[in-house]
């Protein structure tokens, strides 16, 4: 499965989710009992990282709000996920910061 990209403008304060309702682990059953998101920078030059706010989940979706970031760089957003059987899930995707 191919990382999403994530598209946002500096001056956003937007709503992003990762559905992992696609898991086997889910799919078998198993639920999401706690859940972390992290953004790291990829671009070269250390940029400021974008803010996370508190994750939520409902149901397979883990939601979260990112504000902030710099234009034209792009981070690496990972979505955490420990299911009620002890598993941990770690799906992610690309975060680019642009002037939109």
């Amino acid at each position: 499965m191919a990382n999403p990209v994530l598209q946002k403008d500096p001056a956003d304060n937007r709503n992003f989710d990762m559905n992992f309702g696609e898991q086997p682990e889910l799919i078998a059953g198993d639920t999401i009992s706690s859940w972390t998101v992290v953004a790291t920078a990829i671009t070269v030059g250390n940029p400021a990282l974008p803010t996370i706010g508190s994750p939520t989940v409902t149901g397979p979706r883990v939601f979260v709000t990112i504000a902030g970031g710099v234009d034209q760089n792009d981070y690496d957003v990972k979505f955490t996920a420990l299911t009620a059987a002890g598993r941990t899930i770690v799906l992610s995707g690309t975060l680019q910061v642009r002037l939109l």
